[in-house]
């Protein structure tokens, strides 16, 4: 178990280990089983045992999932009127990547040049997330930012960055420092939790869980999946 920032920790489930390295894996519509991706087809495997199940069928609505990325990537022309007016040209020119939370409440944003921060539209507010860094001058964010995703309950956020290829955990509901991000008041969050230090090996691909705040990734370097639960502690 590794502590994130206070009461929240992460802890792993289950480990998933095929004869072959997988390539991706996702939670089944329900959450109560794995189906992963790898050279040789698809398999389904038991959440909480990891043990193997009877393989997908070619149709099965958790395979065709795998036709798309595991979160939800839209251009900044594609927020819909209301979401645009909220946000306005906060991250004008600084946004590659852009999701929205699954509740509406979070717009995330991610470049190319390391810039990662969220959007609070409830609170009419940017969230200013540091956690990635670079080896060439160990500066915050001077890294390419290539996937942010939401879980299902729209709590926590995952960042991955190109060059440090460490997959961050924030909790956008843990205290945060004021901060001033053009000239707007703001909330700054540095302290998430980096997943490199509990996963195995060499981060692959990252999936949440549809209905519980769990994860599973697959790693680059072995035939393992695991899956990760996040405890909230008193």
């Amino acid at each position: 178990m590794s502590d994130l920032i206070s009461k929240i920790s992460i802890e792993g489930v289950a480990t998933i280990v095929g004869d072959k390295p997988f390539s991706d894996a996702r939670f089944s519509e329900d959450g109560l089983t794995i189906v992963t991706k790898c050279e040789t087809g698809y398999e389904r495997w038991n959440a909480k045992t990891g043990e193997r199940l009877n393989p997908p069928e070619a149709h099965d609505p958790d395979v065709s999932t795998f036709a798309t990325k595991s979160w939800k990537e839209i251009g900044c022309d594609a927020l819909d009127e209301s979401t645009t007016k909220a946000v306005g040209s906060h991250f004008n020119g600084l946004a590659d990547l852009v999701t929205i939370s699954p509740n509406g409440r979070y717009v995330a944003f991610g470049s190319i040049s390391g810039y990662l921060g969220v959007f609070d539209v409830e609170l009419d507010m940017p969230l200013i997330l540091h956690g990635h860094t670079t080896s060439m001058n160990n500066h915050m964010h001077q890294n390419s930012i290539n996937a942010i995703l939401f879980d299902s309950s729209s709590t926590y956020l995952v960042s991955v960055a190109e060059e440090d290829c460490n997959p961050l955990l924030w909790d956008l509901t843990a205290a945060s420092k004021e901060k001033t991000w053009n000239q707007r008041p703001g909330r700054l969050f540095d302290h998430p939790l980096e997943l490199k230090d509990v996963m195995p090996s060499l981060f692959g691909t990252i999936a949440f869980s549809p209905i519980a705040p769990k994860l599973v990734t697959t790693h680059c370097s072995n035939q393992t999946t695991r899956v990760w639960e996040i405890i909230r502690t008193p």
